[in-house]
Parts: structure tokens; sequence; C-alpha cells
């Protein structure tokens, strides 16, 4: 569990309190689940806090937030399971288990799963599967490597645009397979599907703001966003997405860029290998990226 320095200011409400030495996650957990969410308001888990033992004392939400069992949401306003730290996202990362000493993990149908693969692109074997939680985190506090890799391929951009040396620093960047989990990066090496899309948003300029804020508000795309950042360049957008499963991967991505070209003037860039399942994505340092409240806890 991660150790919490800070944390934002969150109303708490007045409930009676008792040591969290007789609790365990099972009580916790039980809170949860009479609440209907594992994302609760501090009001709504002290009803379930008090619906649970109406004649005897309990932890109070003020307790389990300084025990650190919960912590405030990216918005301040609901509770939610404390992240992994980035410490240990990372050393997970750089020191993967060997696949017949990993622990066992539980099915999750829902929590989609990618290949991690660390640079240059040459480099088609995955270093770890991740979640979309879990990449979140390593986009908006990178390592120091990943962080100077991106600043010189902005910086080159800037300059000189999609120069030969541009190319050539973005393809020292980690990547990522959208498209789900590989043994090797190629179509024919997919374990397992994840369901989802990578988008890409070229050379919006001053408009990289406003399409993000046009992305995330649109009635017609929001519900199936996942994730959003800022590309390598910084002066376009990457964005994850649930693909819809009545139709192929490139009817998919045609249906979206018709969509956005019609609403907006502006839409993702297609090619030859864009509906490719093993397409690759750079992972480029953004502190504002955007990921779905309900997957922030799938790390």
């Amino acid at each position: 569990m991660a150790k919490q320095t800070a944390l934002p200011d969150v109303a708490l409400p007045a409930d009676s309190t008792i040591s969290l030495a007789a609790w365990g996650p099972d009580d916790l957990s039980v809170a949860l689940a009479l609440t209907g969410t594992f994302t609760p308001t501090p009001d709504q888990l002290a009803l379930a806090l008090r619906t649970l033992y109406p004649n005897s004392r309990h932890p109070s939400v003020a307790d389990i937030l300084a025990a650190g069992w919960l912590v405030p949401d990216t918005y301040g306003k609901c509770l939610r399971y404390p992240p992994i730290s980035t410490e240990e996202l990372w050393s997970r990362i750089h020191h993967p288990p060997r696949p017949e000493a990993a622990a066992p993990q539980d099915d999750k149908p829902d929590t989609p799963q990618l290949s991690y693969f660390t640079g240059p692109i040459t480099n088609t074997l995955p270093h770890l599967t991740i979640t979309l939680a879990a990449l979140h985190q390593v986009i908006v506090t990178p390592p120091q490597t990943l962080l100077e890799r991106t600043r010189a391929a902005r910086t080159e951009y800037k300059a000189q645009g999609k120069s030969a040396r541009y190319k050539e620093l973005k393809c020292q960047l980690d990547y990522f397979t959208a498209g789900g989990i590989f043994s090797r990066r190629q179509d024919q090496a997919l374990l397992a599907p994840s369901g989802l899309l990578i988008l890409d948003f070229d050379e919006l300029g001053s408009r990289v703001e406003e399409a993000k804020h046009a992305l995330l508000t649109d009635s017609a795309l929001s519900a199936a966003l996942c994730l959003v950042f800022v590309s390598p360049s910084g002066d376009g957008l990457k964005a994850v997405l649930s693909a819809d499963p009545r139709y192929p991967r490139r009817t998919n991505y045609e249906h979206i860029a018709r969509y956005l070209g019609r609403q907006y003037g502006w839409g993702p860039s297609l090619d030859a290998k864009t509906a490719d399942v093993s397409r690759a994505c750079f992972v480029s340092h953004d502190p504002t990226a955007w990921l779905s409240p309900h997957l922030h806890m799938d790390i």
C-alpha cells in the first residue's frame, strides 16, 4: 500500500471513532459494498459505517484516510483505494517477475491489459504486461530517462518539425500496444486482445487543449474514452478508447475519423497500418494526462 504524504482537502462528515486495530480489509470491503461503489464520497462511506454499526462505535472516515486505507481521488470529491507508489511501479517495470515466479493473478475481464515495451522501437519483445492505470502513472510521473527523451524530442520538433533527427529521438521512447498482450510485436503474436483502439491526432498546434476538451465532453465518444495524453511532439494527442465490438478495427477507425471530421473539422491520422492490432504507440510525458475515472483503481 502506498504511503500517503499529502491529501487534497476533502470535507469529512462527523462520526464516532474507534481504533482500526479491531478492523480489517474485509470490514472495509463490506462498507464499500454497502455504498454500492468502490469510489464513494465521504458522506456515503460515513452512512455505510453508521448503517453497519448502528449501536457501536466504528472507525471514522478521517481514521480510514489517516491510515492510508483509502485516499481522495484525482478530483478530491470521492475516495478510492490508494495507487501503488511511483517507486513500486518503476520497480515492477524494470524488474518484472519471471513468468515461473509470478504470483497467480485473478482474472479481470473488465480491466484491459497491454504489452509495454522498452525503447527503442526496434525492440519487439515486450517488457511486461501493464494496465491503463499503470500506464497513466508512467506518463504522468515518468522516470528521468523518459522525461529527458520526451524533452529532447519536443525540442527538436519545435525547431525542425518532423525532421530525421526528431524521428530518431521519438523512436528511442518506450511504447505500448493498445491492441492487447503480445509475445512479440506482430499481429500473429497476439495473446489476448484488449478491445482498445489508439487514435493519433497530429499537428493540432494551438488546438491541442481545445481538441482534448472536445474529446472529453463529446457525448458520442466520451463514454468510450479511456486515456488521453499529449504526443511525443507536443503538437498532438494520443487517445485510447474502447472499440465497438460489432465492427472490425478498421471500420471503427473510419467511423470515428468521419465523425470527428464532420463535427470539428479534424480527426485522427489514418494510414495503412492504423488498424493493425500490434500497432505501437510511443509513451511520452504529460503531467495532465487524462484517465477515465473507472480505471483509476486498476493498477
